[in-house]
């Protein structure tokens, strides 16, 4: 029977204690044990790394959510401007987008081709011609993606700013009647 001499230093004392370990285990069996092991144990725990990986890579998405909130056809029935929101599942926003799709398309999954807002925003489209697009908005747009272009439609973005859509409220409304 072997046994195996343990030293350990006492920080305190600055002396060396030993103590023996009795067993049939010597040095050499120790590391053969330890390395057999861990080289055994590790195989399962990376396969099952490898495992969990691939499981999370290969859950399908959640599509995105969208809302149409209009849409206007052009004067010549052939397309559509859709303004609609999006939320998808990795995103804490909505954002606002508008499309330009033939008629007979449905709102894509994905972002629109003419603008994209990265807020909820109250945007308007109106055709002034089969090729003319004017969006329109009270919000600023100055953080959005904008396209001028979309096929062979133009897109306009006017500053809206008239105060005659917003009318004061009448001041005899808020006077108080009279008996």
């Amino acid at each position: 029977m072997q046994a195996l001499l343990v030293l350990s230093k006492v920080p305190d004392r600055q002396q060396w204690i030993g103590f023996r370990l009795r067993g049939t285990a010597n040095r050499h069996t120790v590391s053969r044990w330890a390395n057999r092991t861990s080289r055994s144990s590790s195989l399962p725990v990376i396969a099952l790394c490898i495992l969990i990986g691939f499981t999370g890579c290969s859950r399908k998405s959640e599509p995105c959510r969208t809302a149409i909130r209009s849409q206007e056809r052009s004067p010549n029935g052939q397309l559509k401007a859709v303004v609609y929101l999006r939320k998808c599942s990795d995103e804490v926003l909505f954002t606002t987008n508008v499309s330009i799709l033939p008629i007979d398309q449905s709102v894509p999954d994905d972002t629109g081709n003419t603008v994209v807002c990265p807020d909820a925003l109250a945007v308007r489209v109106r055709w002034q011609s089969n090729n003319q697009l004017t969006v329109l908005s009270f919000s600023d747009l100055s953080n959005a993606t904008k396209q001028k272009r979309v096929g062979n439609v133009s897109i306009d973005y006017p500053a809206v700013t008239n105060p005659d859509l917003f009318p004061a409220p009448n001041e005899e409304s808020n006077a108080t009647p009279t008996p």
